[in-house]
Formats: structure tokens, C-alpha cells, sequence
């Protein structure tokens, strides 16, 4: 891996090169990097002997250089170097720009909590760093799936970034990002469910869909989401190489946790027989058990079997489970 994505991905910069990462070495004389904006490294302390003394390193350097040599075997590290410059190629530059997104956004508003607050995914900034953020993990991902995890607060947090209601995230972000009126955008966003957590569910399997704007918009045009009323057409999961597949039966939903990020469907105010509308619930798997993330009314972090019902069962809401949809990558896609 290259030096960048190795010393970050671990996140231990502290313990990497943290010099050659923040700007200067530890001596203070020697190379200068901007590593984050992808930028080229300028200056010399890598190389051999040979080209240690061509590129005029100081005797502080010099020591400093032996130590990187010996953390650059131990890690594995190829760093292609001349006189002048360490380059980085394009994929090491997106990941290291990644790396530095994901880590602001984790110091600015995840370890001090603010992300927690309520009123976080009320603010089209916050969503639009939050947005930033989980797409800088996705593409670290995509790059190596064992070097980063996205977690079920990734996708509690993603689903709060898509709530339904008046005015609410997902109707800001059609209004900010798609040219919406607030009228348009909140009707948008009351008959989102379905295509919304279609999205929500390719985008944490790692399917590249942009923004829900975006997402929209493009299928809208393609045929595969109908403007006037949110439905879903056929082919939309198969659109981005993955094929959809299918529990309807309610005690292997409960049993089983197959399907990480997952669409629960529910029959909402139905009878035995009839159903008065559907609704599509946003489910990921969390340990034994699953757990909702609604964009509608249902709240965070519930069990299935609090919040979706059997059909039949004897409860006021008359919500009652339909089938439970997960995704998989075809056969040869990547």
C-alpha cells in the first residue's frame, strides 16, 4: 500500500511518519509535504545512501531518513522517489484526501458528540459533511474492503440524512440540491420511502449512487423512479450490479440477520386481507438480532421485533410485515 493510505487507514498517524503527514520532520529541517490535498512531497529523505548525500540531507535528516527506511520495511511501503519530488498517483491522492475528510469530520462532530444531537441533520451543511464523510469511507472501501468498516451508526446516520418529514433532511436537500420549491420537495420527500431506502441500501453496500438528489434525478430520467408519485420500477437495484433478494416469510426475517442493509416492507394500516399502503423501513443487521433506522416515524435502533409485526398479530398500529429485501453483487462485478 502506499505510505499514506497505510499510516492513516490503521489511524495511526501518530505513530507513522507524522513529519512527513503534518508537514515537516521531526528535526524540523527536512521534507515538506501536503499529503492531504494530494499534493506532490518536495525535498529528500528517502532514497539510498547515494541519493541521501545528492539531495544534501543534514545529519539530523540523515538520521531521521534510517529510521523511515526501517518503518517503510517493516509496513511493506514502495515509495517511488527522484531528486526532486515522491510522487503519488491519482488513486493514492483520492485516498489520502479520503483519509483527511473522514478525519475532520470525526474530530469536528463525532468524538465531541454533536452529531448526536437532534437537531444535527436539520442543517444542510451538516448533511452535506456528513454526505462528504461517509462517501470518503466508501471510496477508501472500495479501494481495500478489509481497510475500513462502515458501521451501523454510519447507517443510522445516513438514514437521518433522508427523513421524510415537512422540511425535514431529505426535503432540504431536494430543495438545495435539486431546485425543488419547499412544496415540491416536501411532497418529494412524503412519497420518497421506497426509492430512499433503495439508496440507502445501495449506498452502504457499496453501490456508487451519489446524492439522493442525483440518485433521483437520474432515475427519474431513466424510467426506474416515477416523478409523480415515488414508484419504484423494476430493474433499479440491477442498475448499479446488484440483484435483490427476498425473506417473505416473518419468522426467518426474525431468526435470521443474512442481509446487512436491508428494505423491511410493512403493510401500514391493514387488514387480513387488504392492504392500505406500503412503507419501506431501512433494517440493518446488528450482531443476533435486526434493528430499524426509518426515515419515516419509526425511529433508530429498535429491534424487527418490536416494530414489525406478523401478519395477524393483535396490535392498534394494523402494521404488518410484507417481505424483507437485501442485495447482493452479481456474479463477476466487483
Amino acid at each position: 500500500l502506499p505510505i499514506v493510505l497505510k499510516m492513516n487507514l490503521a489511524y495511526k498517524r501518530e505513530n507513522f511518519f507524522p513529519g512527513v503527514y503534518r508537514g515537516k520532520s521531526r528535526s524540523g529541517n527536512g521534507v515538506k509535504a501536503i499529503v492531504s490535498t494530494g499534493n506532490l512531497f518536495s525535498g529528500g529523505l528517502f532514497g539510498t545512501n547515494e541519493t541521501a548525500a545528492d539531495l544534501g540531507m543534514t545529519e539530523a535528516d540523515y538520521k531521521e531518513w534510517k529510521v523511515y527506511q526501517k518503518e517503510q520495511a517493516a509496513l511493506g511501503i514502495d515509495v517511488q522517489y527522484s531528486k526532486e519530488k515522491i510522487q503519488i498517483d491519482e488513486s493514492e491522492q483520492k485516498g489520502s484526501s479520503a483519509l483527511h475528510n473522514i478525519e475532520n469530520f470525526e474530530e469536528e462532530y463525532v468524538k465531541n458528540g454533536k452529531i448526536n444531537n437532534e437537531a444535527f441533520f436539520k442543517d444542510f451543511k451538516n448533511i452535506e459533511e456528513f454526505n462528504k464523510y461517509l462517501d470518503a469511507k466508501l471510496d477508501i472501501k472500495r479501494m481495500d474492503d478489509s481497510l475500513i468498516d462502515i458501521t451501523n451508526d454510519d447507517a443510522t446516520n445516513l438514514s437521518k440524512t433522508l427523513r421524510q418529514s415537512e422540511n425535514g433532511a431529505l426535503s432540504l436537500q431536494l430543495q438545495k440540491e435539486y431546485g425543488m420549491s419547499p412544496a415540491e420537495a416536501n411532497k418529494a420527500a412524503s412519497t420518497s420511502c421506497k426509492s430512499a431506502t433503495s439508496y440507502w441500501m445501495l449506498k452502504l453496500n457499496g453501490a456508487e449512487v451519489g446524492s439522493y438528489s442525483e440518485f433521483l434525478k437520474e432515475n427519474i430520467e431513466d424510467g426506474k423512479i416515477k416523478n409523480e408519485n415515488g414508484y419504484v420500477n423494476a430493474g433499479l437495484i440491477e442498475k448499479y450490479g446488484f440483484e435483490s433478494k427476498t425473506i417473505d416469510n416473518y419468522d426467518e426475517f426474525t431468526d435470521s440477520v443474512i442481509g446487512k442493509f436491508g428494505e423491511t416492507r410493512i403493510r401500514v394500516n391493514a387488514t387480513a386481507t387488504k392492504d392500505a399502503f406500503t412503507h419501506s423501513v431501512a433494517t440493518y443487521s446488528d450482531n443476533d438480532s435486526r434493528k430499524i433506522a426509518d426515515i419515516g416515524k419509526r425511529g433508530y435502533g429498535g429491534t424487527v421485533l418490536e416494530n414489525v409485526y406478523a401478519q395477524g398479530s393483535k396490535n392498534g398500529k394494523k402494521e404488518y410485515f410484507k417481505y424483507f429485501h437485501y442485495i447482493e453483487k452479481k456474479r463477476g462485478r466487483k
